[in-house]
């Protein structure tokens, strides 16, 4: 097993970010080009809602956002443990967050990261400055543009075939955004298709433009393998079936975690310690564990295999309770596979078509 701990102080002073920008995406680099290209999948994170537990509501709030210590910045509940934990069992572990804020924040981001031991390979912020101009102030407030150009920027940087395991949440769009990253660049959707979409969605034409332009820099090949969409907002989780079950909407990390466990990105170790994260930092009890255990297992995404590995080790660390068992039966599968999901009969893993203009 990796000592993560000791590897992060060794790195940590290597770390010089690369900085560029593109209309208003401002990429920060932490690793070399050729450390970000070695592996054949990379973990994409949107950061608000969804790695960090942000709340823009009221002008107060967004102030304290931008003087507030890094180190004062609140998770979502288990993540810092999951990303510790998915960087143990995953070597080399190409984690990049995603986010709106500010580049003028990315030193006070970069110190909370510090103290939450991630190591980062990379940071897409929007630079809103660019967006005060007359005929740009749709852009202020719409990130699917920039959340899809900095996606496309990414993609140039991995290798031609690695695969992104993508964060997202349901406070903007972001199941929208990684969907549509995904047709643009398998080329379900024309040129038309997706110029028309793109401006029913308030992108501007120069945007839409350079994502064509980025897409037509590498070969047809669809990279989303898996997203996770945390239900900050308490959207209704079926808004998320016309997605395809590629498409995970979530409310805790332990769900997530179970099913990164279930695919072979974490091991019980690390399906345990995300569970003790949330019950010692966050006073999770066992019943609240028990219910996300029972909402994988009412979907059909929790398996006997799994269920006879996890369940003995949760009860033994009295995590969930003795008599616990899930409510409805598990799925009889040997091996849960990685490309395809167990009901992908029932509903497609990835839809041949989707109406991204209506709820359902």
């Amino acid at each position: 097993m990796i000592n993560y701990i000791s590897m992060f102080a060794r790195k940590k002073q290597l770390q010089k970010p690369i900085k560029s920008t593109r209309k208003d995406v401002v990429t920060f680099l932490y690793r070399s080009l050729d450390e970000i290209k070695d592996s054949d999948y990379i973990f994409v994170w949107d950061l608000d809602k969804t790695y960090l537990d942000t709340d823009f509501s009221g002008f107060r709030k967004m102030i304290k956002i931008i003087f507030e210590q890094g180190v004062k910045k609140r998770n979502v509940p288990g993540t810092d443990q999951l990303v510790r934990s998915l960087a143990k069992c995953n070597n080399p572990f190409p984690i990049f967050f995603i986010s709106a804020s500010p580049p003028q924040l990315q030193e006070k981001i970069f110190e909370k990261w510090t103290h939450d031991r991630i190591l980062p390979y990379g940071f897409y912020t929007k630079d809103n400055l660019k967006n005060l101009n007359f005929g740009r102030w749709s852009r202020l407030t719409n990130h699917i543009g920039f959340k899809i150009q900095a996606l496309m920027e990414l993609r140039l940087l991995i290798s031609k075939n690695t695969k992104m395991i993508c964060w997202g949440d349901d406070s903007e769009s972001d199941a929208t955004i990684y969907s549509l990253f995904s047709d643009i660049c398998s080329h379900k959707l024309t040129d038309k298709e997706t110029r028309c979409l793109l401006k029913e969605f308030s992108i501007l034409e120069d945007q839409i433009d350079l994502i064509l332009e980025l897409r037509d820099q590498r070969d047809c090949f669809d990279p989303v393998h898996r997203v996770y969409i945390n239900l900050a907002v308490d959207t209704d989780p079926e808004y998320y079936r016309k997605y395809g079950r590629r498409f995970m909407a979530v409310e805790t990390s332990f769900e997530v975690a179970l099913d990164l466990f279930q695919r072979g990105f974490l091991n019980l170790e690390g399906v345990k310690d995300v569970a003790k994260s949330l019950v010692d930092f966050y006073n999770f009890k066992p019943f609240q564990l028990e219910k996300a255990y029972d909402l994988l297992a009412k979907r059909s995404r929790l398996s006997n295999t799994a269920d006879e590995l996890l369940r003995p080790l949760l009860i033994d660390m009295k995590l969930i309770q003795k008599d616990y068992k899930p409510s409805v039966g598990l799925v009889p599968e040997g091996e849960f596979p990685l490309e395809k999901d167990f009901s992908s009969v029932v509903r497609p893993w990835i839809p041949e078509r989707i109406d991204y203009l209506s709820d359902y």
